[in-house]
């Protein structure tokens, strides 16, 4: 995969096709919960209170509920056949991840200073242990829902005593929980900059990335291996201020440059240092 671009101090993390599959699975979303929670609702309210006959919600889309739930089947099949080689929503140290994402919960309820421990990578903890969630709630969805559509014979009359229709409800509740959830933190967070980056542009700023996702900018953005500006000398060490300083010198050996970060380091605030090496890192030189 190449190395994505830095242009105007931004940088594409999501494709235009991966914007609109957001806009489409938010809608189809909103929609089979919205359709198909409504009337077991007011099922629940007539066998509960007994108000048969009384006040009803309206039963919106009621009718498109099947319609809503197919159009999401083919949209999760293209998306699997479209980033089957991205995997880096998948989660690769499901205990690390399960540990960051409880952390998250605690910052949700106010309960922890950090949104999540640890450093980010392209995809935050939260965020796997989300995409996981999303697609057990869906699945679960599925079956129980075509067995609801074509096995009617194995349904109970009362949807309290039913096992197949009860699992589908609580699995439109966990989908309710998983949406909530997504969009909770974000705006607990205040994390606009990331909504807008999910639904509209795709891009993030470079000082975002650094500052929320500091695996995957080090591995990609920051300067590790720099040719200077005219010289023959190459900087492989680890420190991303020295890299900077090598990009933008001309042929001073790497131990000289080294020694330059360490004196900068030890002078500067760490905000100045680290906006130093992101004006170098998005220059062309």
């Amino acid at each position: 995969m190449s190395k994505p671009l830095i242009k105007n101090g931004m940088v594409k993390k999501y494709s235009g096709v991966q914007i609109v599959e957001h806009w489409i699975a938010f809608i189809l979303i909103m929609g089979l919960m919205v359709s198909g929670l409504l009337p077991y609702l007011n099922e629940f309210v007539e066998e509960a209170l007994g108000s048969r006959g009384g006040y009803r919600l309206p039963e919106i889309g009621v009718g498109y509920h099947f319609d809503f739930a197919v159009l999401l089947m083919v949209l999760c099949l293209v998306h699997l056949v479209i980033h089957s080689k991205n995997r880096a929503i998948l989660s690769s140290f499901p205990k690390k991840d399960l540990r960051n994402s409880f952390h998250s919960v605690l910052y949700f309820f106010l309960m922890a200073k950090k949104p999540e421990r640890g450093s980010g990578e392209k995809y935050r903890g939260n965020q796997k242990i989300t995409y996981l969630g999303f697609a057990f709630t869906i699945g679960l969805l599925a079956i129980s829902g075509l067995v609801m559509r074509f096995y009617p014979q194995m349904l109970h009359e009362h949807f309290m005593e039913d096992p197949i229709r009860l699992t589908h409800i609580y699995g439109a509740f966990m989908l309710f929980i998983v949406v909530l959830w997504h969009f909770g933190i974000a705006i607990r967070k205040r994390d606009w900059i990331a909504m807008k980056a999910i639904f509209v542009t795709g891009k993030l700023p470079i000082w975002y990335v650094r500052q929320n996702h500091k695996i995957w900018y080090e591995e990609t953005f920051a300067p590790k291996a720099a040719f200077s500006g005219g010289g023959k000398e190459k900087y492989y060490g680890k420190d991303p201020l020295a890299g900077a300083i090598m990009k933008v010198s001309e042929g001073v050996p790497s131990n000289v440059v080294e020694a330059i970060a360490k004196g900068l380091r030890s002078n500067l605030d760490e905000k100045d240092v680290d906006r130093m090496v992101e004006i170098t890192s998005e220059a062309e030189i």
